[in-house]
This record gives structure tokens, C-alpha cells and sequence, in this order.
């Protein structure tokens, strides 16, 4: 019999308007409920789904003997995503497939079931017995819904709980990712009195008030408690019922009822009938004996108890020894149809724990999945627990001990890795092991900032090897070492030469092998370690050359390998091609990092190329892609939190590219809270610089004491990452700076410093020269120098392509011009506006317009038409839409906005387009902007 949904009409409400919100506004929401066992909180959840009306729904239930399997109440979700979506093969492949050669990391799976779920449009997603979901299963749904929120995805997620630790980081977790109006948190208390004798009515219509209320008392307002008494047909005790109920049972019944309460999942009819040794007519018939009593559910051709408080009560009046033997069946049938399957073979360790049964070598399957980078800390923390309890003598902890080190280090979990490497490296008999063991300890404490640790074990990793060690491994230890000299110690001399000691280790190793080919899988590990910290060092000495060297011997080393070393090696010589002016190369090597990273689902790389390619696109003069593909990069580094640190935060680099798209005053605002938020001098003294060059370049004198305080920041943060390259930069900009605020003096002695230390050329170091000399000239009146300075500037600039400095450098011929030659300023300056409207560089276009009307030029316009006379053709309402596409908002906000559909949106910015006269969006955007500062006073 269906019992009628009673009651909860609020909360049913709360959650409904949740549902909505996302169908109106295309934003996540998300709730949580939680409730006593027999509260209702599952059947809220069916009537919601029932109500909830056109919409992709996706249910993750949990089961408390998998809540310790990676991914297992994701699993439907997941699969399928697999089947549905352009990226499936690639989610199908990281969580189902077998292959061990590839990176099974969380983080890719999380990102392409974000990309595949975005595809299904508006989505929910159900969660019922949050306390037992898995925890990677619950960090899924949390990357989902941030991810949903950067993105304007219409996710709706819904979960009900017990009252239980894994509720309460549940809420926290929907309550950094929404904002108060977009989730709910509800806690479901009894049922009210006339709920409560509406549905024992619904069950038994002859039941009277009296009755009805004895029994809701009785209850204590339990929906499912006074379900039970309603079918009972008695005011007796609740606590007795399921009791009752059990011993009634025949003993085939009794029996199929404590294996799949003891299993606590559902159950196929097969597996039952494996895990009992039965035939299949003895399975159903018990199982249809348990279904007929209320006891089981039978859906999909799985088994499973009704209710979790039936399950409980089965399990705990079962004898101690009888579960016991029930988790050790359980245990033998999974892990016999387990085979490399993580999810079955964790399922199987924790009844094979339970049942008090050996664990070490269905431990060490576990650590050899393929899958194995599914599992998180607490399973980690569980193998630990199963190698220490094996005796120190026995080789099997030894090798558990090694397998656990490896995947915590794999893992992040670099506390427990260097914990049980120390461990290997007592416990090892070869000198061998015990070498690589004090190798990867230090690598540990290297990872963990703690280069004291690092050096320690080091040192202790060379006495391990003796003389007879392998070379490769001193190469990897020096690697390691210039690593540590380099990036923690911040002794760049000291690490230079500690790497230049591994790269002489590796060209040995290589002129041994025939080819790089040849080298063995360790010989290249170690060649490839000593090529990377040495363009690190190259990096840090400013020899741009060699960097270049190091980068293009890296493409070599790496061909064959990974992809993940192929994007590394790509990113890196990106970078090292930057400073010697080859922008367009660079970003050519970055966009393909991007792109692979992208396909391949490699969210870290994906950041680290993103990084580059938005600078190397902003230079180039490409602002809108630029700041697309930065925004992208951060909201992708926001989402997976442990980003790489390589070269500071995508959020920066937006915001240096947003200076120049029309509101200066407010990006300089957010570098500011970028510098206060980035804990590496490295990168916050290059944020320090970017504001401080803007401010001088923008308003001159008028702000010398934000440029000489910016300065003062950057110099600070230099001396504490002591890092020569970045020393040199600041060095010579400051030069620059000071000039344009009116530190003359200071200025010429500055560059006369840096030409003195200079002792390296190549076009970057050329550019920041003239142009600090170009700032010198004209703050001394020295026009024609200045001119002549800029004049050679600009054609190197022209020839790099580097369109947005040379917007500046155009501003500037045309501010050295202006007081003695005005024709010659008014061309440069109209070519400044010109350049600055094709990139799309709002603020410097405001700067050259400002120049120009000093000089009496007031009626110049970009473009092909006036922007004034064109936004003046729009109707009313275009003007408005034209307004918001210049906020950055998309067709459907602005049907939001405007309480339009986004087909007539559509239509509208069609037409802006065409009577403008305009490719794009983003060349509306600028039309816009430039009007709307057109007649502001001069800065």
C-alpha cells in the first residue's frame, strides 16, 4: 500500500522555491534537511523530485559499509555522464576503465563531470543518507556546485541527513559556495498533531481522533513510527514493532534479512545468492517474504531493507560471532568478482576488517589499483592502520609501508608520506632502497616548506647510497637539493651551483646511453630532474639564453612520455621565450599547453598554461581573449584550491588587463587585495611593480606618492625572494617610474646602476632601457632624445608585436612632442587612440583622447563612424541592451534584467551590431565605454 505524502507543506515550500530560483535565474542553489531517523527526510525527498517537474535529476544515496569507497554514491551519476556527453570517453576511461598507465587524479574527474553536467542544462541532483555518502563522492558534488556558480550553471543539489559530522561540513560547504538567498538549511522536527492523524488516516481510515492522537503521542511524531502503528493496528510500545516483525519471519527469510542488513546496500539476486551459497528460487522466495512483511524493497532487480532503523534492528540483535561470519561472506564474494576494481575492493577490506580477518594482501590490491588515486585521507589513514598492526619483521608491512608512502606523496599527503618513508628507510636491509626512501622523505619535507627537513635527509640519502649508488640517484638528489637551495633557502647562487652539479651528473648519463632514447626509465626521471631545476636557476640568474637551452632540451626529454610532461614542457619554454621578446612563439607554445591540458582534462597544467596565455595575449594587444581565457584560469584555480604556485594567481592577472578596460581605479583597487593576499614575495613584488607602472604611466606626478610607496613594497619583496632576475627587473623599471614622477635625479642614477650590473642582453632587457631612457629624456626636456629613443622603441615593439606597449609608447612620443612640434604630437597621438580602440584598450584610448584635446583636436572619433552619432542612432531600449553588454552580461542576464526573453535579446544586439556597423560584442563594449568617458575632464 502507497501511503499518501502528509505534512511538511513549509519545508516542501523552502525547497520548491530553491528549484525555481535555479529554473528562473540559471544559478545554483542547494539545501540540506536534516532529521532523526523516521523523520520523513526521504520521503520529502521523493515528493520534491515528484513536484519538481521538467528537469535532469540524478540521485547519490549513501550506505554506510561504502561510505568508505571512492566514488560509490556517485556512481550512477557518473556512468552516466560517461554515456551522455562529448567528454564521456575521457570520464569513462578515469573512473571505469583499467589501464594503469594513466593519471587517475580526483581533479580531472571532478572537471569533466562538471563539463558533462553543464551540457544536460538545468540540473538536480538528490543526495539521501548524506551520513554514509562516500567523502569523495561528497567533494564531488561540492566542486560541482562551485564550479556551477562560476560558470552560471543551473544546478540544484538537495541533501538529507541525519544529524552527523558529515552534515555539519556539508553545510559549511554550501555555505562558502552560495550566498544566503540561494540554499536553505531545514531541520525536520515531529510531525504537527493533525499531520500525524492525517496519515495514520491515510493507512487506516477506521482509526478515530482519539486513536489517531494516541498513536501520534505515542510515535513522538515520527512519520515512520506512526506508519507502523497505523499498520499494526495497536498503541503498544514502538520500540518493539520491528522486533515483532523479525521473529515472525521464516529462517530463509531471517537469514536473507541479516546478510543485506549486515551488506547494508542493496543487493542483486545473484550476489545474495553467492554471499548465502543458495539457489536463486531460495533467494526469491525469502525475498519475497521480506518484501510482502514491509521489511525489504525490491527496485531494479536489487534487494534492499525498507527502512534504515528495520536495518538496524536486524543487524545489532544479531549475535557478535554471526556478523562477524556475515562480513567475512561478504568479504570472500566481493573480493572474489573485486578483480582491479577499486570501489569492490575497498568494499571488501572493510567487511574483511569487521570480520577480524587478515587484510594485508587485499590492502596491497587496493594500493595497486589502478584507480587507487581515488582515495582520500581517511582511506590512506585506514592502510596505515593495517600496515602498523602487522609485525616489523613480517615483509609485507615493508612492502605497505612503500605503497602507502608512494600514494601520499601522489595524493598530497605529504605528512604521511615522509612518516612512512622514514619507516621504509629504518626497515630496509638494501642500501638501494634505503636511499631512494631518504630521497623521497626529503622530497616530502621539500613539498612542506621545510627545508631543514629537506637538507637533513638529503644528506642522509647520500650516506645511504655509499660509492657504489647509482648516478642517476646523485643526479636526482642534487636536483633535489638546487630545488630546495632555490625555492625555500631563496640562496640563488648556491642552488645555481648545485644544479649546474646535476646537469654535469645528467650530460654524463646521457653521453653513456646511445641516444636519450636509451636512457632507462630512472637514467631520464634524473635527466629530466636536473633539466628543470637548472632553467629554474637559469631562470633566477636572468640568463634567458639558457633557459631557452634548458626548455627546448626538456621538449626532447619528454617526447614519448606523459602528457602531462609534454604540457609541462611546452609551458616551460612558453615562459623562457617571454623575456627575449619571441611573445608571439610563446603564446603559440602556451595556447597549445591549453588546449591539450584542456582536452586531456589536466586542471592544474590548465592553469599554468592559462597564466601565460592571458600574458602573452594581453602584450600582444589580444585584451578581450585575454582576459576570457584569465577569467577562465581563475575560476578554474578558484575551484581546485591547490593550484600551482609556479607564477601567482590568474585573479592578478585579470586585474592587470582590466587597467586597461576602462575602470583603472578599481582593478588597481583589486591588485591591491591581490598583493595582500599572495603569500610569495616572487609574485606579490611583480604585482607591486604591474600597479606602480600604471599609476606613473597613467597620472604622472599627480601620483608619486602611490608610485614611490608601490616601489618601496616591491623592493622589500625583492630582498626577500633574492632572486637576481627579478632584482634586475625592478631595478630598471624603478628607473623608468621614478622619472615619470619626477625623481629625475634618482632616476638617471638608478639606470646607471643597473647598466653598470647589466651584463646580459636580449630584447626584453632592450625595452625596459629604452624606455626607461625615453622617461629620463623627456622628464629632462631632452625632447629630441626622448623622441628619438621612442621612435626606436616603437619599431622594436611593431616588430615583437607587442601592440599594447606600444599604445603607450605612442602616448608617450606624442606627450615629448606636444610642447615644441604640435602636428607630429597630434599624429602620434591620434595613432595611440586608433591602436588603443583596435585592442580594445579603453583607458589608454581615454589617455590619447585627453592629449588630443589639450591640443585643440576635439571632434577626432575612432573608427569609421562617430561613436557618439552611432550610439545615438540606437533606440531606447538598444541603448539599454548596448549598455549591458558593456557590463559584461550575457544574452540570458539580460533577459533577466529587462524581464525580456533571450531570443528577443538576441535580435536586439543583432541589430546594435549592424546599425554600428560592429563585428562583436566586445567591440560594442569599448564603443560604449569610450562614450560614456568622452567628455570626462582631462586626469
Amino acid at each position: 500500500m502507497v501511503v499518501p505524502f502528509v505534512g511538511r507543506e513549509a519545508e516542501l515550500a523552502v525547497l520548491m522555491a530553491l528549484v525555481r530560483d535555479t529554473r528562473r535565474n540559471g544559478l545554483p542553489t542547494a539545501a540540506l534537511v536534516t532529521g532523526e531517523p523516521g523523520s520523513g527526510k526521504t520521503s520529502l525527498l521523493a515528493e520534491l523530485l515528484g513536484r519538481a517537474g521538467p528537469v535532469r535529476s540524478f540521485r547519490i544515496a549513501g550506505f554506510e559499509p561504502m561510505q568508505s569507497v571512492p566514488l560509490a554514491a556517485a556512481g550512477d551519476i557518473l556512468r552516466h555522464l560517461a554515456t551522455s556527453s562529448s567528454d564521456g570517453a575521457v570520464l569513462d576511461r578515469l573512473v571505469f576503465g583499467g589501464g594503469a598507465g594513466e593519471d587517475r587524479d580526483p581533479l580531472r574527474i571532478f572537471e569533466v563531470a562538471h563539463r558533462s553536467l553543464v551540457r544536460l542544462g538545468r540540473v538536480l541532483i538528490a543526495i539521501d543518507d548524506l551520513q554514509w555518502v562516500d567523502p569523495r563522492s561528497v567533494a564531488l558534488v561540492h566542486y560541482l556546485l562551485a564550479a556551477a556558480a562560476d560558470t552560471r550553471h543551473a544546478l540544484t543539489v538537495l541533501a538529507v541527513s541525519r544529524p552527523a559530522p558529515a552534515a555539519a561540513a556539508f553545510r559549511a560547504g554550501i555555505e562558502a559556495d552560495l550566498p544566503t538567498g540561494r540554499r536553505a538549511l531545514i531541520d525536520l522536527g515531529s510531525l504537527p498533531l493533525e499531520d500525524g492523524r492525517s496519515l495514520v488516516r491515510s493507512i487506516d481510515k477506521t482509526l478515530d481522533d482519539a486513536t489517531a492522537t494516541d498513536l501520534w503521542r505515542k510515535a513522538g511524531g515520527s512519520p515512520f513510527w506512526l506508519e507502523a502503528l497505523a499498520r499494526t493496528r495497536t498503541s503498544g510500545d514502538p520500540s518493539r514493532l520491528i522486533g515483532e516483525r523479525l521473529r515472525d519471519l521464516s529462517a530463509d527469510a531471517s537469514t536473507l534479512l541479516a546478510a543485506i542488513s549486515v551488506g547494508a546496500r542493496p543487493f542483486a539476486e545473484e550476489e545474495a545468492g553467492t554471499i548465502l551459497d543458495w539457489l536463486p528460487d531460495r533467494v526469491r522466495h525469502a525475498t519475497g517474504e521480506l518484501v510482502a512483511r514491509g521489511l525489504a524493497m525490491e527496485s531494479g532487480g536489487t534487494t534492499r531493507v525498507a527502512h534504515d532503523l528495520i536495518r538496524e534492528a536486524a543487524a545489532s540483535g544479531l549475535p557478535a560471532a554471526a556478523r562477524r561470519r556475515l562480513h567475512g561472506r561478504l568479504a570472500t564474494s566481493i573480493e572474489a568478482a573485486a578483480g582491479e576494481d577499486l570501489q569492490l575492493l575497498v568494499e571488501a577490506l572493510a567487511h574483511r576488517d569487521r570480520a577480524g580477518l587478515p587484510a594485508t594482501d587485499l590492502a596491497m590490491r587496493v594500493l595497486a589499483s589502478p584507480r587507487r588515486r581515488l582515495l582520500g585521507a581517511e582511506d590512506l589513514r585506514r592502510l596505515a592502520t593495517i600496515a602498523d598492526a602487522v609485525e616489523p619483521a613480517d615483509a609485507s608491512r615493508l612492502a605497505l609501508d612503500r605503497a602507502i608512502a608512494i600514494l601520499a606523496a601522489e595524493l598530497g599527503e605529504q605528512e604521511l608520506a615522509l612518516e612512512r618513508w622514514l619507516r621504509v628507510a629504518d626497515a630496509s636491509g638494501d642500501p638501494g632502497e634505503r636511499q631512494r626512501a631518504q630521497t623521497e622523505a626529503a622530497r616530502a619535507a621539500y613539498r612542506l616548506g621545510h627545508a631543514d627537513v629537506a637538507h637533513r635527509h638529503i644528506d642522509l640519502a647520500r650516506s645511504a647510497g655509499g660509492t657504489g649508488s647509482p648516478a642517476a640517484a646523485a643526479v636526482e638528489l642534487d636536483a633535489l637539493e638546487a630545488e630546495v637551495q632555490l625555492w625555500l633557502d631563496h640562496e640563488t647562487s648556491a642552488g645555481s651551483a648545485t644544479a649546474e652539479r646535476a646537469m654535469a651528473g645528467a650530460r654524463q648519463l646521457a653521453a653513456e646511453a646511445s641516444s636519450l632514447a636509451d636512457l632507462s626509465p630512472a637514467d631520464r626521471s634524473a635527466y629530466l630532474a636536473a633539466l628543470i631545476v637548472a632553467g629554474d636557476a637559469a631562470l633566477q640568474e636572468d640568463h634567458a639564453e639558457q633557459v631557452i637551452q634548458f626548455s627546448r632540451a626538456i621538449l626532447e626529454v619528454v617526447e614519448g612520455l606523459d602528457d602531462d610532461s609534454r604540457v609541462t614542457a611546452l609551458i616551460r619554454t612558453g615562459f623562457a621565450l617571454r623575456p627575449l621578446g619571441r611573445t608571439v612563439e610563446s603564446a603559440t607554445h602556451y595556447r597549445t599547453a591549453w588546449e591539450v591540458a584542456k582536452r586531456l582534462v589536466l586542471p592544474s597544467l590548465t592553469v599554468e598554461a592559462g597564466h601565460g596565455l592571458a600574458r602573452g595575449l594581453r602584450e600582444l594587444g589580444r585584451l578581450a581573449e585575454a582576459r576570457e581565457i584569465a577569467l577562465e584560469t581563475s575560476r578554474l584555480e578558484a575551484r581546485i584550491r591547490n593550484s600551482p604556485r609556479r607564477w601567482g594567481s590568474a585573479a592578478s592577472i585579470v586585474h592587470s588587463i582590466e587597467l586597461s578596460l576602462g575602470d583603472p581605479a578599481a582593478a588597481l583597487r583589486a591588485l591591491r587585495s591581490d598583493a595582500d593576499a599572495e603569500p610569495d614575495p616572487h609574485y606579490r613584488l611583480a604585482i607591486h611593480q604591474t600597479a606602480a607602472a600604471w599609476q606613473a604611466r597613467y597620472s604622472g606626478v599627480r601620483a608619486a606618492a602611490d608610485v614611490e610607496a608601490r616601489l618601496a613594497e616591491a623592493r622589500a619583496d625583492a630582498a626577500l625572494a633574492r632572486c637576481p632576475r627579478c632584482s634586475a627587473e625592478l631595478s630598471v623599471v624603478s628607473a623608468e617610474l621614478l622619472a615619470r614622477v619626477g625623481r629625475v635625479g634618482e632616476a638617471r642614477s638608478v639606470l646607471r646602476e643597473w647598466d653598470r650590473a647589466a651584463t646580459r642582453k636580449y630584447l626584453a632587457r632592450e625595452l625596459w632601457r629604452m624606455r626607461a631612457a625615453a622617461a629620463i629624456a623627456t622628464a629632462d626636456a631632452d625632447r629630441d632624445g626622448a623622441v628619438a629613443i621612442l621612435e626606436r622603441y616603437a619599431e622594436q615593439l611593431e616588430q615583437a608585436s607587442h601592440r599594447e606597449e606600444l599604445v603607450w609608447a605612442r602616448i608617450d612620443m606624442g606627450r615629448a612632442l606636444a610642447p615644441t612640434q604640435r602636428s607630429r604630437a597630434i599624429a602620434a597621438l591620434a595613432a595611440a587612440a586608433e591602436l588603443a580602440d583596435e585592442i580594445g584598450a579603453t583607458s589608454q584610448g581615454r589617455l590619447a583622447s585627453q592629449a588630443l584635446r589639450t591640443l585643440g583636436v576635439r571632434a577626432w572619433r575612432r573608427g569609421t563612424a562617430a561613436a557618439g552619432a552611432g550610439l545615438a542612432s540606437l533606440s531606447e531600449r538598444e541603448r539599454e541592451i548596448a549598455a549591458l553588454v558593456a557590463d559584461g552580461r550575457i544574452n540570458r542576464e539580460i533577459a533577466e534584467a529587462l524581464v525580456l526573453s533571450p531570443k528577443t535579446v538576441e535580435r536586439h544586439v543583432t541589430n546594435v551590431l549592424a546599425k554600428l556597423g560592429l563585428r562583436n560584442r566586445t567591440e560594442l563594449a569599448s564603443l560604449v565605454r569610450s562614450d560614456s568617458v568622452r567628455d570626462l575632464p582631462d586626469e
